[in-house]
Order: structure tokens, then C-alpha cells, then sequence
């Protein structure tokens, strides 16, 4: 597939003027085709078919002609992949949204042109960064507190904010945007085991926090094993008793830990009392789904310690070979719909916004490798 093909000089000579742009425009259209990879098992088929003729019907105006390719095979390394193969193969494709760390090495062959954009929790409204992980001055520390309490006023399953997509008053208001995402550490236990938690937060000892047990997401993730990596790095220090790597806990200490997610923290590992999460996950999570946020043994509560450092969120990443007007289109095109307020698609997946990157993610990179490193 050729992005430019070149009419020749007896068309333009031969056609009337109108037939000539018409004929012009619909050959532009058949060869700039832009594949895509944009579907999500989150958002109604209904939405997505919405948002389909919006994007089809932005890049028409300017003789572009987009292609939606099925995604429901492609993971975090395949998307990758695929992009670099490009649209033209049947296994690639030419625009998609990936998270920041797939990125990384891979520049290369890729164009990132959109920043998607999240609704911020609760005071969380700048890019903070861990200091020295006390409640008085840490930022982590100040925010997580301010969200815990928002969380613990009454029961989950009396919650009655929910508009179908989100829990709104568990959201900064009025509303703000941000370009980043955290994890978030939950401790659960009766007063006694959380006090105690938190005290071996404070005296920075790992061995004993460790001792409480801690469920982990899979290597590969961001906020369940990442972000909480670099967290416990930075705070857990003491010379004969600092944490190293969750690799090297895992494979020195397995019965502390346990891979899982607060989906079956309560049902299934509640005698762990630490867990790795998104932060907010609660934000958008039904009350029929109330058993994930009440704890399993009566008399526990469940607390945020912390959160994490941030990380970037999503990016709308381009194969190099779509050319660059092509590229700003489609960015423009994000943007519009956010500014009209037709972003369902985007809203369902926690994309509530877009901007346009101007200097192919370096500053996202550089958030990225100081959250992770």
C-alpha cells in the first residue's frame, strides 16, 4: 500500500476542473488508507460504532480514508509488532494506543503524536513524586490520604454517584485533566494490623512489611508491580534491610507474596494484607462488583497507604510511514471530539482527553524512566 500515488499530466489536462478535484480527491482517499487498532472490550458496540463514522467522517474532510482493523488478539508486545509491520500487511497497522513503557526502544520505527488524557482523583493535580514517604510532607503519602478517607465514608456497596461510567465524586470538581496515571498501595486488616502496617512503613522496615504479605500484578505492569517497585526502592533503604527488587523477593521470599488483583483479593488472598493497584480502580468500578472492596473477615477495613510516582498514560502511536499530515489529522481529529464533547468512546476507557505531543514522547519517556527505573 503506497500513501502518495501521482496522477498523470493528461488528467489533469484532459479533465474539466470539478471533475478533476473530484476525481483527484477520491484517488487520494483510495490510496491514503489509514489501518487502525482501536477496538476495546470496555466500550458498548454501539459506542464504538459512534465513534467509527466521527473519525471516518474528520479524516473525509481532509481525503483521508481510515480502516478498522479487529484488535481482540493484539497485546502490549503484538501492538508493537503490528505497528511496525504497518497497515499494508495483514497482520499490521498504522495508528493504535499503547502505554508508554511498550515504547521503549522502539522510537525508531514510530511516530507518537496523541497524549491521551484521564480525569484526576481526588487532590491528585500535579505530577508529584515520592520524597520521603511520611504522611506530613510526602505528596504519595498527603493525596493517598485524601482519597482514602473519600473511599471509607460509607460502605462500597452503598455508593450512589455512579453515572454508568464512573463514581464522580470520587473525582477532582470541578473537572480536571491529566497526562498520567499512578498505581496505589491498599493496606487491609483490623486497626491493630493496619496501625501496624503503617508503622513499619514509617520505621522503613521491609522485612516486617513485607511479613504481611503483599499481592503483585504480573511483571509487565505498571501500576501492580512497576510503579510499586521503584516506590518500595526509593523508601525501603536501611542498610541490611533494604528491598532490592520484587525479582529477587519473589525468588528469596515466595510465601510474602502472591500474584493477583483486587478482583480476588478479598475472595481469594485476603490473608495478604497489602495489595498493588491502579489508583482509583473503585472510580469506575460498579457496585455490583462491591465484594472486590469489602474485606472478606468482619471488623477489617480496607486503607490506601500510598500512591506511586506517576507514569504516562496511554499515547496514539504511528507507524513512521504515515506521512505527517496524515498524522496531525488524525491528532486533530481526537481533539475536536474531546472539545465537542463527543468522546463516549474515549470516556469508557478512561480516555477523557487528548493532546497533541510535539516532541515525539521524549518528556513522557523521561516520567517514564523515573517511575520505573
Amino acid at each position: 500500500m503506497k500513501f502518495f500515488k501521482k496522477l498523470s499530466l493528461g488528467a489533469v489536462v484532459l479533465a474539466p476542473l470539478p471533475l478533476f478535484v473530484a476525481c483527484q480527491k477520491e484517488e487520494v482517499k483510495n490510496s491514503q488508507i489509514l489501518y487502525v487498532a482501536l477496538e476495546s472490550s470496555e466500550v458498548p458496540q454501539e459506542i464504538y460504532a459512534e465513534f467509527k463514522k466521527y473519525l471516518s467522517e474528520e479524516l473525509d474532510k481532509s481525503w483521508y480514508k481510515v480502516e478498522f482493523k479487529a484488535n481482540s488478539t493484539l497485546d502490549k508486545t503484538s501492538t508493537i509488532a503490528a505497528l511496525k509491520k504497518g497497515g499494508e500487511n495483514a497482520d499490521g497497522i498504522d495508528f493504535a494506543f499503547v502505554a508508554a513503557g511498550a515504547l521503549k526502544n522502539n522510537l525508531d520505527n514510530l511516530d507518537v503524536k496523541v497524549q491521551t488524557l484521564t480525569n484526576t482523583f481526588l487532590g491528585d493535580t500535579e505530577e508529584g513524586y515520592y520524597s520521603d514517604g511520611t504522611l506530613e510532607n510526602d505528596y504519595l503519602r498527603k493525596i493517598a490520604k485524601i482519597e482514602s478517607d473519600k473511599f471509607n465514608e460509607k460502605p462500597f456497596a452503598q455508593w450512589t454517584n455512579f453515572d454508568g461510567v464512573i463514581h464522580t465524586d470520587q473525582y477532582q470538581n470541578p473537572t480536571e485533566r491529566v497526562r498520567f496515571q499512578r498505581g496505589m498501595i491498599w493496606i487491609s486488616g483490623d486497626d491493630a494490623t493496619r496501625a501496624a502496617i503503617k508503622k513499619a512503613w514509617d520505621d522503613k522496615d521491609w522485612a516486617k512489611f513485607r511479613s504481611f504479605g503483599i499481592v503483585h500484578g504480573d511483571p509487565d505492569s505498571g501500576s501492580k508491580y512497576l510503579l510499586p517497585q521503584n516506590l518500595l526502592k526509593l523508601h525501603f533503604n536501611k542498610e541490611g534491610n533494604a528491598f532490592t527488587t520484587l525479582a529477587k523477593e519473589l525468588a528469596d521470599h515466595s510465601s510474602d507474596f502472591t500474584n493477583g488483583s483486587i478482583k480476588d483479593w478479598q475472595t481469594k488472598h485476603s490473608d495478604k494484607k497489602i495489595l498493588f493497584d491502579n489508583q482509583g480502580s473503585f472510580g469506575w468500578t460498579s457496585v455490583k462488583k462491591a465484594d472486590r472492596y469489602t474485606p472478606k473477615i468482619q471488623g477489617e477495613k480496607l486503607e490506601i497507604l500510598t500512591l506511586t510516582n506517576p507514569l504516562p498514560y496511554n499515547l496514539g502511536v504511528f507507524n513512521k510511514r504515515v506521512p505527517k499530515a496524515l498524522q496531525d489529522a488524525v491528532a486533530r481529529a481526537f481533539v475536536k471530539m474531546m472539545e465537542e464533547n463527543k468522546n463516549n468512546w474515549g470516556n469508557y476507557q478512561g480516555f477523557n482527553g487528548y493532546s497533541i505531543v510535539e516532541d515525539n514522547a521524549k518528556s513522557v519517556l523521561e516520567m517514564y524512566e523515573r517511575s520505573s527505573k
